[in-house]
C-alpha cells in the first residue's frame, strides 16, 4: 500500500511571497517529471521576476548500447479524459 509522502522544508527570513514562488516551482517539477529523470539533466528557464516559465530534459546515453527505437511503443498507449476528475489518462491498448 502506498501512503503519501511529506516533505517539509524550513526558510527562515523569506517572505510569504518568496515561499510561495518556492512551492509553485516544486509543484511544477514534480508535474514535468524532474524528479524520475535518470541517466540525463533537465534546464529550467527562468523570466526576469524569478517565475520558472520554461524547462527542457535531456537524455544522455554513456556507453556503448545501441539506441532503440521507441516510436512504436507509444502506440500502444491511448490518451483520454478521466470522466471523474476530468484529467487525461495514458491507458495501455489491447495488443
Amino acid at each position: 500500500m502506498n501512503t503519501p509522502g511529506v516533505i517539509t522544508i524550513k526558510l527562515e527570513n523569506v517572505t510569504f511571497e518568496q515561499t510561495e514562488r518556492c512551492r509553485k516551482m516544486i509543484h511544477k517539477l514534480f508535474e514535468r517529471g524532474f524528479f524520475n529523470i535518470k541517466n540525463g539533466s533537465f534546464t529550467a528557464n527562468f523570466d526576469s521576476k524569478g517565475d520558472m516559465v520554461a524547462g527542457e530534459s535531456k537524455l544522455t546515453w554513456r556507453d556503448a548500447s545501441p539506441v532503440v527505437e521507441t516510436t512504436n511503443l507509444l502506440n500502444r498507449y491511448t490518451i483520454g479524459n478521466d470522466p471523474v476528475t476530468k484529467s487525461s489518462v495514458a491507458r495501455r491498448a489491447e495488443v
